[in-house]
């Protein structure tokens, strides 16, 4: 049985007053790293105190990015893995080796659509400890899409770059569920316009699509997407983001359901690595960011 949308809910409330600390450190890392330095009261009352922005944050980071982002990945595939696809250890190796050159075809296929997939991961990496990436197949899009009575036309243009499309998520849009095992469950939080989500969701949204035809619908909606071993749960309420950690209370009258269904595969569609520490106990203590010392 998947978690019913309460349960959701109570989880997507559960993750946001967890990471609130987190996400304070990390918009403080991002006003570093665009040099949005401000003076600290009262010195900001003083006409003759000015402030002298650094470029070091940014150089750091953008240096760490040329470095490193130049690298390809280190794709591996265990023979023992495919042995039931195999007569042999050496045809094993031999597909093993054909399972890796297609996995990076694919991957430098991906790295085509906007150019800068490999950056996006690096500076992920350096300035959050942390990189959460989404992966979708686009194949099973498009059959989704048109189940649900959308129009999959983007998503079959998209096939020209490969069938996969990697999309690196900001770690701030994203809550990770971990256990000693594994990743367990994903929350994926954006703003997106109304008539994106009925546009892509079809008479999943039909409820939304109402309220944007009568033009009662808001300007932008928080969509939440949770997916877990188990549960695919997709929703959406009114707002601009500033209710991602202080909203769920007050907004949850206004709780539009999309999607409410089992997930029954054996993996999930996202690749969440964090470094730092598991000895702390805190997510804004569990991750040393390139900047976390200044």
């Amino acid at each position: 049985m998947p978690k019913s949308i309460e349960e959701v809910w109570e989880i997507a409330k559960d993750l946001a007053e967890r990471d609130a600390n987190l996400r304070t450190m990390q918009s403080r890392l991002d006003e570093m790293t665009r040099l949005e330095y401000r003076l600290p009261p009262p010195l900001d009352n003083f006409d003759w105190v000015r402030a002298v922005i650094v470029t070091a944050p940014y150089d750091a980071i953008s240096a760490g990015v040329r470095a490193l982002s130049g690298l390809d990945e280190r794709i591996t595939i265990d023979p023992v893995t495919v042995m039931k696809a195999a007569k042999g250890e050496e045809e094993a190796k031999h597909i093993a080796n054909l399972w890796e050159v297609s996995l990076k075809w694919q991957m430098d296929l991906a790295a085509r659509r906007k150019g800068i997939l490999r950056e996006e991961s690096v500076r992920s990496a350096l300035q959050y400890d942390e990189v959460c990436v989404q992966i979708v197949h686009l194949a099973t899009q498009i059959r989704a899409i048109e189940k649900l009575g959308g129009n999959a036309s983007r998503q079959r243009a998209a096939m020209t770059n490969g069938q996969f499309a990697v999309l690196v998520r900001n770690p701030q849009t994203v809550h990770t569920v971990w256990s000693d095992y594994m990743l367990e469950g994903v929350m994926y939080v954006r703003v997106v316009d109304p008539k994106d989500i009925v546009r892509f969701w079809g008479d999943r949204a039909s409820k939304l699509n109402g309220l944007v035809e009568a033009g009662k619908a808001a300007d932008s909606y928080v969509l939440y997407d949770y997916i877990d071993y188990g549960t695919r749960c997709v929703y959406a309420v009114p707002g601009e983001g500033e209710e991602w950690a202080g909203g769920y209370a007050t907004q949850k009258k206004e709780l539009i359901d999309i999607l409410n269904e089992p997930y029954e595969k054996n993996f999930l569609p996202w690749s969440c690595v964090i470094g730092g520490t598991q000895l702390e106990s805190s997510p804004e203590d569990q991750r040393f960011p390139l900047l976390y010392p200044v």
